[in-house]
Formats: structure tokens, sequence, C-alpha cells
């Protein structure tokens, strides 16, 4: 202890001496307000009268000196109690400095350790996190072919299934290795059956194909055998071989249809010889209800004369393309 921690604690033992002094005094002043209290406490004076008014002043005198003793005990007891709080503080203040010039040098050697261990802590939380993290990305990528593969060709999908098939379930899955073998079965199975899926689909276009190319092969046969068309009456005429009377009589019986809204336009004359009751043929636009029931009419009515052959290959060319 040196000189400046010893006088402090002598002021303070003296602080302490007279706070104490203090404490008796009202110890003491308070031992007798029993009596006070008997003596005085509801007593009426008549102070009207000069005996009644000496009592009076003498019993408010005797009741006030303990009073002016107990606010000077207050005094007299607060100053060294105020003085002692702050000798208190000041004798901790240098307690704590002395005892953190020891204690610091050890809580640093603690607190870098501390650190140290935090820091490691650290990493292999790090560490760990990033591993699971690959796990957990390989194990979506083996899902995540299951939505790649939509939309692929069956030949691609087939890749992807054998390469799922292949990837091996070892021990770097570690803890997710469970994880992982469901991941496959489950990659496996949807994308056998986009295989399957695809295959059909391939399968169908295919055939769709095969018959579209089919009917493009037979309409282009159709097209080949049928003859080109007369153009206008006098040609069709000349190619069934009419006389020139007939021509005249052709013309003017003329009586669906005209020559700027169809390519060719005859009417059989009923007056022709054999030939029978008169028809309609309009190629090239579609007739009157009763002009396509004029040219079945011819058709199954003259179907077996030579001459009419290129006229029933017409109708049926025209019926074809107009069902």
């Amino acid at each position: 202890m040196n000189n400046t921690t010893e006088h402090t604690s002598v002021v303070i033992r003296a602080n302490l001496a007279k706070a104490e002094t203090a404490l008796k005094e009202f110890e003491k002043i308070e031992s007798g307000l029993a009596d006070l209290r008997s003596k005085y406490e509801g007593v009426v004076f008549a102070v009207g009268t000069p005996k009644g008014m000496r009592e009076a002043v003498a019993a408010r005198a005797e009741i006030r000196e303990p009073r002016y003793k107990t606010e000077h005990a207050r005094k007299a007891g607060k100053a060294p109690i105020i003085a002692l709080g702050k000798n208190i503080e000041g004798r901790a203040a240098y307690i704590t400095e002395e005892l953190l010039k020891i204690e610091n040098p050890i809580h640093e050697q603690i607190a870098a350790r501390e650190k140290v261990l935090a820091d490691e802590k650290a990493e292999r939380d790090r560490v760990e996190a990033e591993r699971v993290a690959k796990i957990k990305a390989r194990i979506q990528d083996i899902g995540g072919d299951a939505v790649k593969a939509l939309g692929k060709s069956a030949i691609v999908i087939q890749a992807m299934l054998a390469e799922v098939e292949d990837i091996d379930i070892d021990e770097s899955f570690a803890e997710f290795k469970e994880e992982a073998m469901q991941a496959k079965k489950a990659t496996a199975v949807r994308l056998a059956q986009l295989h399957a899926d695809a295959v059909q689909a391939e399968t169908d276009r295919a055939e769709l194909a095969k018959l579209r190319a089919e009917k493009e092969q037979r309409e282009r046969e159709q097209n080949a055998a049928v003859p080109s068309l007369p153009k206008n009456i006098e040609e069709l005429a000349d190619k069934i071989g009419f006389s020139a009377e007939h021509k005249e009589k052709i013309a003017r019986f003329i009586e669906f249809g005209a020559p700027e809204r169809a390519s060719a336009v005859t009417v059989i004359d009923p007056t022709i010889g054999a030939i029978g009751p008169g028809h309609i043929i309009i190629e090239g636009t579609r007739t009157t209800e009763e002009g396509r029931a004029a040219l079945l009419a011819f058709k199954n009515t003259y179907w077996d004369i030579p001459e009419f052959a290129t006229v029933n290959l017409a109708i049926r060319h025209y019926f074809e393309k107009n069902p």
C-alpha cells in the first residue's frame, strides 16, 4: 500500500466515524420521540391566558430542540457520506486499474486463442457447407436430366438414359447416398418413359409422312392419267368429232356457267342423234346442284360410249377435286 492509498483509507475511516456519530445522534433523538408524543401530542394550550401561552412556548421549544439537532446531525452525517462515496469511487478505480494491469495480458492470451478457435470453426463450417453444396448439386444434376430430355429425339434420350444408368452412387455421396440413389432411380424411370413417348411420336410421324407420300403419289398418278381438258366448246366438239351443224346447235343450248367463270363449259344437245337427253359438263368451278346432278347423269348414262371416254374422265376428275 502506498502513501496515497494509505491516506485515502484514513479519510474513508474518518468519514465513516462521522457518519456513525450522526447515526447515533439520530438514535438518541428517535428514542425521545415517544416521550414527546405522550407529553404534547393533541394537547390544546390556553394560549389566551399568560400562563397557557408560556406553557405552549415552552412545549414548542422542547420539541424544536431535537428537531434542530436532527437537522444538524443530517448535515454533519451527509457531508462525510458524500465524501465517502467519492473516496470509495476513487479507491475502486485505482484498484480496478491495478487489477487490469495484471488481468489484461492474460485476457489477451485467452482472447487470441478464442479467435483462433473461432476462425478454425468458421473454416470447418465453410468447408462442410461447400462439401454439402457440391453433393446436392450432383444430385440435382441427376434429376435435371429428365427436364433436359424434354423435346429431344429418342436416340438422344436413350443416350441420356444410358449415362444416368452408368452413374456410380458411391461413398462420395456420403450421408446423401440414399437420396442420390432415389434421384437416379426416379430419373431413369422418367427418361425411360420419355424415350418410349419419343419412339411412339417418331413412329407416328413416320407413318403419317408415309401416308402423305403415298397419297401425293396417287394424286400424281391420277393427274397424269387424266387427259388435258378442252378449253372451250369448239375444242371439245372437235375432239368428240361433232359436225359443224352439231357445233351450232351446241352453242344455242348453253344453259349453265359462262366461259369467263369456267375453264370449260359444254352442253350436250338433246337433238344430237343417239346421244340422248341434254347434260352439262363444267370443269374448273363449283357448279349448281342441278349442274352437278347433270354431270353425274351424263357419266352414268354414257360411261360405255368410247366417244365420251375423255368427257367421262373429265367428269371423274372434277368430282375428285370438288367432292
